[in-house]
């Protein structure tokens, strides 16, 4: 391996530890408080993001089984984070959907999550803020080698893919260059 493949990676890999620590650090005294776990509130941010959910939909999104979403739900419901609503179409399907107080949870933890980067972001000059921005885009983009990787990679974070979202714009680029020309 390549000392330059070497350093990246490692580099990589404290970015994602320090991105981590983040998380977990602004998180930990909201979990705590109501005694929940980091993958219950995963569930709790997804739900979130999402307007209806099936207990599959959501077992999808956290790439966990449904017997372990329906534990994990019973155990929400029970703390008041979420409720049960028959879905509309269909009666023998449940959608999940967040209480006020899960609402109010994920607001906060979002909000502590905020600050805890923008103390970091804050750190580095707008160059480095800038060259920070663009070596992440790339890096997404170098990483999507596949179409299908699309799927895999995407947060689901409810944007419904604005021009923005940098994978929105990759797998633009990438179905564009495998599409023929329509002149």
């Amino acid at each position: 391996m390549s000392n330059q493949i070497k350093k990246s990676r490692n580099l990589a890999e404290l970015f994602v530890r320090v991105f981590e620590k983040i998380k977990i650090e602004s998180r930990r005294h909201l979990c705590e408080e109501i005694d929940i776990t980091p993958s219950q509130f995963t569930a709790l941010k997804y739900l979130n993001q999402h307007d209806s959910n099936l207990l599959s939909d959501l077992a999808e999104g956290l790439l966990i089984s449904n017997a372990a979403v329906t534990k994990m739900t019973d155990r929400l419901e029970k703390k008041g984070l979420v409720k049960r609503v028959n879905h509309a179409g269909d009666r023998r399907a449940t959608v999940l959907k967040l209480t006020a107080l899960g609402k109010e949870l994920v607001s906060k933890a979002t909000q502590a999550e905020t600050n805890g980067w923008k103390k970091v972001i804050d750190r580095m000059s707008e160059t480095q803020r800038d060259a920070l921005m663009q070596g992440i885009q790339a890096f997404i983009k170098s990483g999507l080698i596949d179409i299908r990787d699309y799927n895999e990679i995407c947060l689901k974070c409810g944007i419904e893919h604005q021009d923005s979202c940098p994978l929105e714009c990759t797998a633009k680029e990438k179905q564009d260059n495998l599409s023929p020309l329509s002149h």
